[in-house]
């Protein structure tokens, strides 16, 4: 019969616990490309690849929803979805770099959006995000994204700010409960 055991949550404990939350609430994505252009434009939308593969698939979807599918030496047109069709290309499937380019011709607003890569070899499996942004002026719509990413980094640090307070504080409202109270016992 298996028993379980305690750990003590001692104060270096507890510090490599949140320190190991706090790398991963700050540590910023990786993978994703912001890509801005213009109505008519054509776009490069980048997926990440294991070096010097042989790719398999690549998946491009949009909300959930499958936009663009290469399978096996071939683009997949039966599932393509219609505010895309004949406007997704395969630019190489040469992963020498690392990346598959696909490109997607004569964007429009309504292609704004997230646009997920998922590249399968006979090893791997890899996903890039691709934010694009289409608009009349792409500066001004840049300029409103980067904003908005400010914003969000700000309530971001202002989280992590108050949950260290607050976790600091627990810490230290343990070590004073069990080591100063320990000491004051032993003197009675």
């Amino acid at each position: 019969v298996a028993s379980l055991t305690t750990v003590p949550l001692t104060p270096s404990l507890l510090l490599c616990i949140y320190l190991t939350f706090l790398s991963c609430l700050c540590s910023s994505p990786t993978g994703v490309i912001n890509i801005t252009a213009e109505p008519g434009q054509n776009v490069s939308l980048t997926c990440r690849a294991t070096k010097n593969s042989e790719v398999e698939v690549v998946r491009l979807t949009r909300n959930k929803e499958t936009v663009f599918l290469y399978r096996y030496n071939g683009t997949d047109k039966t599932g393509e979805h219609p505010e895309f069709k004949g406007r997704f290309s395969l630019q190489s499937l040469s992963t020498a770099d690392g990346e598959v380019n696909v490109t997607l011709s004569n964007v429009t607003e309504k292609d704004n959006g997230t646009y997920l890569c998922d590249v399968k070899d006979k090893e791997n499996n890899k996903e890039t995000i691709n934010h694009l942004h289409v608009d009349r002026q792409g500066e001004s719509l840049w300029i409103r994204t980067s904003s908005i990413f400010l914003v969000l980094d700000v309530y971001r640090s202002c989280f992590s700010f108050c949950f260290s307070l607050i976790f600091f504080q627990s810490i230290f409202s343990f070590i004073l409960h069990n080591f100063v109270h320990d000491e004051e016992n032993i003197y009675k």
